[in-house]
C-alpha cells in the first residue's frame, strides 16, 4: 500500500513522512511479535512486558498518522486503523490479564499535571525492555 502511494506523491516532506511511517510501522509489526513471545514466556511480569510493547504500536500508529497529510493520509488511514483496531482487541486482553501494581516510569500531562508534557522528552532511545508511559487525560 505505500509504495503505491509513494509513486503517487510529489511532495518531498509528504514522501519523507511516508517513509518514517513505514518505518514505524515495520517497527510495530516486529513489537507484536515481541508481545506475543512474552506473554508465550516465563520471564518476569509478562503481560506488563506485553502490554508496554502493544503501546509502543500505538504510540508509533498515532506518529505515523500525525505526519502524514493529504493523499498520502486518505489512502494510508484506512490500513492503519485496521491494524488499530486488530490490536486495540489483542490490547484489551492484554489489559484485562495485567497485575494492578503496574510500574509507571513517567507521567506526561499536557496541562502539566504530569513529570512531564510530552513522552518524547521522557522516553529513553535506548534498550531493548518496554517502557511504561502514562498519558494523563485533561478531563
Amino acid at each position: 500500500m505505500a509504495k503505491d502511494v509513494s509513486h503517487r506523491i510529489d511532495d518531498p516532506r509528504e514522501q519523507a513522512a511516508l517513509v518514517d511511517c513505514v518505518e514505524l510501522m515495520e517497527l510495530s509489526v516486529g513489537r507484536i511479535k515481541d508481545s506475543i513471545v512474552a506473554l508465550e514466556s516465563v520471564i518476569f511480569n509478562p503481560h506488563e512486558n506485553a502490554h508496554a510493547r502493544l503501546r509502543s504500536v500505538l504510540a508509533n500508529y498515532h506518529a505515523c498518522l500525525d505526519g502524514l497529510n493529504g493523499s498520502a493520509r486518505s489512502t494510508m488511514e484506512p490500513g492503519l486503523n485496521d491494524l488499530i483496531m486488530r490490536l486495540n482487541s489483542e490490547n484489551r486482553k492484554v489489559m484485562e490479564n495485567l497485575p494492578k501494581d503496574i510500574k509507571t516510569e513517567g507521567v506526561v500531562a499536557e496541562d502539566r499535571r504530569g513529570k512531564y508534557k510530552t513522552f518524547v522528552v521522557q522516553h529513553p532511545n535506548d534498550g531493548e525492555t518496554g517502557y511504561v508511559i502514562y498519558v494523563q487525560n485533561e478531563a
